[in-house]
């Protein structure tokens, strides 16, 4: 048998949870705090002070909590707090915190009603976390993509993505004026339904080839339905390939009217050579 753990293991078992409990607050930026409806008091831990600014033990008033938010984030607020204390109904939001050192930050603010034994609400309860360091890596990778869709659209290159169930998930301008479809045409719809005949083409096996081998591949086809002739690369993506294509119809042309000027002047040149021979004796 186990010996019985005595008060005092217990009590410092207990302390060194607590203290385990506050370091992982202070390492997620994570606070709790509770509001009891008949004290009229609200009670913030040592880390949700920290988080506003504020030296440990503070304990402001319901009014006071919430006019620590940026003022276009207060009714709204006010407004769900209302409906938790009188309706029972959680919340989970995100919004501005000014702290009391004027520092502007993101927080996510999730509570939940506390009832009595008669299910009577006596209260609120939850957590506060910061995530400005989240929020702040949301807005880069939004300006990135952003940035990065602008440079797509522009580009003198026909663009677009197939997700790995062939439907398509981006068009360029230049992807739209080259097989004159609008992106409502073709966007979130299966590839083969939007262009007849791909399937099972060249351009279709050079799309899978770039997804089975994970490395560039190009292909360079005709397109009956269009009267064109592409010349396409496809690169694999995590959720599917990326296609780059341009209208080389022109270039072959030019190149087949040069093989037939190259392969008249041969045949010119045969002439020449038949009529400047001597004559034999």
């Amino acid at each position: 048998m186990q010996p019985a753990q005595s008060s005092g293991d217990a009590e410092e078992q207990l302390h060194k949870n607590q203290l385990l409990l506050k370091m992982a607050g202070r390492a997620a930026r994570l606070g709790g705090w509770s509001f009891d409806v008949g004290l009229q008091q609200l009670t913030w831990s040592d880390e949700t002070c920290g988080i506003h600014d504020l030296p440990p033990g503070h304990q402001p008033t319901l009014a006071e909590g919430i006019a620590f938010y940026a003022p276009e984030y207060r009714d709204m607020i006010t407004a769900t707090v209302d409906q938790c204390l009188t309706q029972g109904t959680a919340f989970d939001f995100e919004a501005e915190l000014i702290t009391a050192t004027q520092r502007r930050i993101w927080v996510r603010v999730i509570g939940e009603a506390v009832r009595d034994t008669g299910n009577a609400i006596t209260g609120f309860q939850g957590a506060l976390q910061d995530i400005t360091t989240q929020r702040a890596h949301e807005i880069e990778r939004h300006a990135l993509a952003t940035q990065l869709s602008a440079t797509l659209q522009n580009m003198s290159d026909a663009f677009f993505t197939l997700d790995r169930n062939w439907h398509i998930t981006f068009v360029n301008e230049e992807m739209t004026r080259r097989v004159k479809k609008s992106r409502k045409e073709m966007l979130n719809k299966v590839m083969w339904d939007v262009f007849p005949g791909t399937e099972n083409s060249r351009f279709h096996a050079c799309y899978q080839r770039a997804l089975d081998t994970g490395t560039v591949a190009t292909e360079v086809d005709y397109y009956a339905p269009l009267g064109r002739w592409f010349e396409l690369r496809a690169h694999p993506m995590e959720d599917g390939v990326a296609i780059y294509f341009q209208d080389v119809t022109q270039k072959r042309q030019d190149e087949e009217q040069l093989r037939l000027l190259q392969t008249c002047v041969q045949r010119m040149n045969d002439i020449i050579v038949v009529t400047d021979a001597a004559p034999v004796d």
